[in-house]
């Protein structure tokens, strides 16, 4: 644990090894960016209850400023009430006396306390006492027992030398969900734990102001005809893309109802809904059935055999979608369900209809629905993203037995 009393023995430290160095006259700081490599400079944002803010502490000299610190006793300072999670990671560790110690026991004045020190004798030829020079100078290779990085014990040390400006530290801090107004401040500041090779040392402290942002609302993207949903909570559920086999084009809305015409591909049945978001889903419930409906030749009646539903499961590469995996699925039945609790806020519906063959998306197969096909195999066109549904069995082609899958199912409908 790196307390007040190891900052100031670290800089005591640090003084013992400025023996034989040249003068140089700096200020030095830790600036916070949006980037390791720099980015920009952060000294105020917006940010949401309930969302992750990330920063980087960079070391560099201040403008006008020569030769950088030996030794560096560093705070970062903020309110643990307003933070449900502070981590800190990234950490650059050159002749590092402690690990981040964080100090959260008086959650209103936490803090993270570093401490840097320049304890390589660096000893060689010319300067047979040792040089100072973090974290610029890299350890050179040992010519006795005492060079390099004399590690006090227990710390991760390289002997590598980085050129400030420097990435030092990540800090990410995930905001209460009650942080809906107000302020909180970030402080970086040395308390005076900083050491130099001359006469004339300084520490620029710098803060960052965060200002508590509504969290922003998170819906499924609409466009187009949709089926509409009530009840607290719910909300409007297109259909971004019902997928069949291997299939990956996106279904197109149709009147209130999107239609699966294809089917199911290598496993009969099986279908996967995707639901796309206006921003990253981060969180969600369970799914459920709400509804099932299937025509039985003369009317509308509850599904015989109802579909089961897989675990949702954010995109690979796109954290904005959801996708539902969906088996069981009877041909001639309207599917009504619900994604639970996106983001801790709306409940997701979506409603799809299954019926193999209808082409034109009206809810009945019939004729025109294998004139269709019979045009798109005539023409021996490629399976697109706007004539894709022709391609019944989805393999990727347009062939007769797509005609005859439609033909063989003309007067089925939806309930």
């Amino acid at each position: 644990m790196m307390k007040k009393s190891i900052s100031f023995a670290l800089r005591s430290m640090v003084v013992a090894v400025l023996v034989a160095a040249s003068a140089v006259n700096a200020t030095q700081t830790v600036t916070p960016y949006t980037t390791a490599s720099g980015g920009t400079a952060i000294s105020a944002a917006n940010v949401a209850g309930g969302t992750t803010f990330t920063f980087f502490g960079r070391y560099e000299l201040e403008a006008g400023s020569t030769g950088n610190e030996s030794g560096l006793g560093l705070k970062v300072k903020y309110d643990k009430t307003k933070f449900s999670n502070v981590v800190v990671d990234q950490v650059y560790t050159k002749c590092m006396i402690a690990s981040p110690d964080k100090q959260e026991a008086v959650p209103a004045t936490s803090q993270v306390v570093f401490g840097w020190i320049d304890t390589s004798v660096r000893r060689t030829a010319t300067v047979p006492n040792g040089v100072v020079g973090w974290p610029e100078t890299a350890d050179p290779a040992a010519p006795g027992a005492t060079d390099g990085c004399l590690n006090p014990g227990g710390i991760v040390t390289t002997s590598a030398g980085n050129a400030p400006p420097l990435s030092l530290f990540r800090v990410q801090m995930t905001t209460e969900a009650s942080f809906t107004s107000g302020t909180t401040n970030v402080n970086l500041a040395s308390d005076g734990n900083y050491s130099y090779a001359g006469a004339t040392p300084g520490f620029t402290n710098k803060q960052i102001v965060l200002t508590a942002a509504a969290a922003p609302t998170i819906v499924l993207l609409t466009g187009g005809s949709r089926k509409m949903h009530t009840g607290v909570g719910a909300q409007d559920a297109p259909i971004i893309s019902i997928n069949g086999g291997a299939a990956t084009a996106a279904a197109s809305l149709n009147n209130t109802i999107s239609i699966e015409p294809r089917q199911a591909g290598a496993v009969p049945g099986a279908f996967t809904a995707v639901m796309t978001f206006n921003q990253a889903v981060t969180s969600f419930g369970s799914v459920t059935l709400l509804g099932c409906l299937q025509w039985n030749g003369t009317a509308a009646v509850a599904c015989t055999t109802s579909p089961t539903f897989g675990a949702p499961v954010v995109t690979v590469g796109n954290t904005s979608e959801v996708t539902v995996p969906i088996s069981g699925v009877t041909d001639q039945t309207r599917v009504h369900f619900r994604v639970a609790s996106v983001n801790g806020g709306i409940n997701a519906d979506m409603t799809i209809g299954f019926l193999v063959g209808d082409i034109n998306g009206n809810g009945f197969v019939q004729g025109t629905d294998v004139t269709i096909v019979k045009g798109r195999v005539a023409s021996a066109a490629a399976v697109t993203s706007t004539n894709f549904k022709s391609d019944i069995n989805a393999n990727g082609f347009f062939q007769g037995s797509d005609t005859s899958a439609v033909s063989t199912r003309v007067g089925r409908q939806l309930p």
